[in-house]
């Protein structure tokens, strides 16, 4: 099987990183990423990983193959 997890924005050390090194209020973007998105969330990595490990698992990921699956809380809704 094949398949492609297209994530959102996800929680994760890389935007406070981002901040540091560049100034930009990253909280501040992230938050209005999340009001944003029609689930009015952000992801954590455990989400994305959540969906990975059930493309990967037997209970229902077998019989799934070629697909480009966004996990963005709807984000991807909005650019269309």
């Amino acid at each position: 099987n094949c398949n492609v997890v297209i994530p959102g924005a996800t929680e994760t050390e890389a935007w406070s990183r981002l901040e540091a090194s560049s100034g930009l209020d990253t909280g501040s973007i992230f938050n209005s990423v999340k009001k944003r998105s029609p689930m009015g969330k952000g992801l954590s990595p455990r989400d994305i990983g959540d969906v990975v490990a059930f493309l990967c698992g037997d209970h229902g990921g077998r019989f799934i193959t070629g697909v480009s699956l966004p996990v963005d809380a709807g984000l991807h809704l909005l650019m269309k």
